[in-house]
């Protein structure tokens, strides 16, 4: 959980419990708020996710493009100025359910509409 100074600054950063992240004042400071045109635009973003199945918001997270990365990006697990865990992390087993139930889900999906038509 971040905590306010004695100066009234963030730190660490972290994540609440939605998966949105919560920058420190340094990481703050250091987001960029538009990539600007083109695709190798460089920088730290913080980016919504979404799901789209749901449409819900499914968190955020913040990607660097930078050098070899300045294409597609590369997200952040931990923050560089102050060591906080900026990415929600999820075990094997929790992903694999998840793809596991989202098939399940689709396959439902499938044949639910094939008996329709």
């Amino acid at each position: 959980m971040s905590k306010i100074n004695d100066d009234g600054r963030t730190w660490p950063c972290s994540i609440n419990d939605k998966g949105y992240v919560q920058p420190c004042w340094a990481m703050a400071e250091s987001l960029e708020d538009n990539f600007g045109r083109g695709t190798r635009a460089q920088g730290l973003k913080l980016v919504s996710l979404v799901n789209t199945r749901t449409h819900e918001g499914a968190g955020s997270m913040i990607i660097c493009k930078s050098g070899g990365h300045s294409k597609r990006g590369m997200t952040m697990n931990w923050c560089p100025f102050c060591g906080g865990w900026i990415r929600k992390n999820k075990t094997q087993a929790e992903f694999i359910a998840e793809v596991e139930a989202a098939k399940a889900e689709d396959a439902a999906r499938t044949q639910g509409g094939d008996a329709d038509g």
